[in-house]
């Protein structure tokens, strides 16, 4: 606005231009680390309840948590073995004026971006998981009868079918960190996690792109630019192997001119 002031005379200068704008630093990507995450894993199968079945399910397939919590069966494939992930659950006020909550939770058709749309292939781990959400959400079909929400469709739901709150799932998830001796990590950090784990097994980040619905490989390659230490091990042990070619190709050892008096290792 300034700036077509300024070109079409209304002002002399910009004022915006001297101005100094504070540096944006970039915090760490926060994840849990490999022991963790197999512990988190295996703590929430010996629960075994609908809620550790959705923290399972948000390390192992990475969803984002509105992504989760919209999820409907009817976008699970049993018999093509597949999620598509193409709505998320959002809070929305409530047009309700006799309503005391001023927010309510619906289902929008669309997610983050349009690359976040997405249709992921099931892993039989994931196929296990979610086959046993059905018989505890069956189980809850019989108790609540016609009180049961069967209109929303939830994979991930309370027990009586309704939108799970993720305020209160935050609070759920936080008790398991405690329980499992896991330091306290937000929800999106199994997103990260499980984009980190792909990493760990040496997948290609094209792949990993598309697989977690980034808009472009760009958000990627910014998002998981941490290196885990042991990375940085592997990667002197590569630089290593590589010197040690270039010698043993001449059939010589590093020449002593290379090698630094001992009264300079301290620099």
């Amino acid at each position: 606005m300034l700036k077509c002031a300024c070109i079409i005379g209304i002002l002399k200068d910009n004022p915006n231009a001297l101005a100094l704008y504070p540096k944006c630093t970039k915090k760490e990507t926060e994840i849990l680390n490999s022991e963790d995450y197999d512990k988190l894993i295996k703590h929430c199968i010996d629960q075994a309840t609908q809620w550790d079945m959705l923290i399972i399910f948000l390390l192992c397939v990475g969803a984002r948590l509105g992504e989760a919590l919209g999820l409907q069966w009817s976008k699970v494939n049993f018999e093509k073995q597949t999620i598509r992930i193409a709505q998320q659950m959002q809070s929305v006020p409530n047009k309700d004026k006799n309503s005391k909550y001023k927010y309510t939770k619906k289902i929008i058709d669309s997610t983050k971006t349009k690359r976040s749309n997405r249709t992921l292939p099931m892993s039989s781990d994931i196929e296990h998981i979610l086959r046993y959400v059905r018989k505890l959400q069956a189980v809850n079909k019989m108790a609540q009868g016609a009180k049961y929400h069967r209109d929303l469709d939830l994979v991930f739901a309370r027990e009586d079918g309704y939108f799970i709150c993720d305020t209160t799932f935050r609070t759920f998830v936080n008790k398991r960190l405690a329980e499992a001796g896991i330091e306290h990590h937000k929800i999106h950090s199994f997103r990260h996690s499980c984009a980190t784990s792909f990493f760990e097994q040496k997948a290609d980040i094209k792949k990993v792109s598309k697989w977690l619905g980034h808009s472009c490989i760009g958000i990627t390659l910014d998002t998981y630019t941490h290196v885990q230490p042991q990375h940085l091990e592997e990667l002197a042990e590569l630089q290593n192997n590589k010197f040690k070619k270039i010698f043993n190709s001449n059939e010589k050892d590093i020449p002593d001119e290379m090698l630094p008096n001992k009264d300079d290792w301290g620099a």
